[in-house]
C-alpha cells in the first residue's frame, strides 16, 4: 500500500530499497533454475529455448523483427510519454529528486514494480 498511497518521497525510496535488497538475492538462483527448467522443457518439446516454444503459436516468421518495427512506431510517444510523467514528478517532488532529463526513479511510479502508473494519476493528470 506504501506504494499506492505515500507522497513521501524518503519512504518510497526506503520501502522500493528494502524490497530489492531482500527478494533480488533470494530470489537469483531459483530465476536462473526456473530458466533453465523452463529451456530443458522446450527442448524436450523439439524446440532450442523458451522463447521459441513462445514464438512457435503466433506463426509469425520474424516475430522479434515484427516487434522491434511496432516498438519503432510506439517509441516517440513512449517517450514523449515519458518526458511528461518525468517533469510532473520533478514539479511535485523537485529537481533534486527526479531529474528533468533522466530516468524516473522506479519507487516514485505507483507501485513496487514500477509498470502500473493509475496510482500516480493524481501527480500527472
Amino acid at each position: 500500500r506504501i506504494f499506492a498511497t505515500s507522497r513521501d518521497y524518503d519512504e518510497l525510496k526506503w520501502a522500493w530499497l528494502g524490497f530489492r535488497d531482500a527478494v533480488g538475492p533470494a530470489m537469483r538462483q531459483k530465476f536462473e533454475r526456473l530458466v533453465e527448467l523452463k529451456n530443458s522443457g522446450a527442448r524436450e518439446h523439439g524446440f532450442s529455448n523458451f522463447w521459441e516454444l513462445l514464438e512457435a503459436p503466433f506463426e509469425i516468421e520474424n516475430l522479434m523483427g515484427t516487434g522491434e518495427k511496432l516498438w519503432s512506431q510506439i517509441r516517440p510517444l513512449y517517450l514523449q510519454l515519458h518526458t511528461y510523467v518525468r517533469r510532473k514528478l520533478a514539479a511535485f517532488y523537485g529537481e533534486d529528486e527526479v531529474s528533468t532529463t533522466g530516468p524516473i526513479p522506479a519507487h516514485l511510479l505507483g507501485n513496487i514494480w514500477a509498470k502500473w502508473w493509475f496510482n500516480i494519476y493524481d501527480l500527472v493528470a
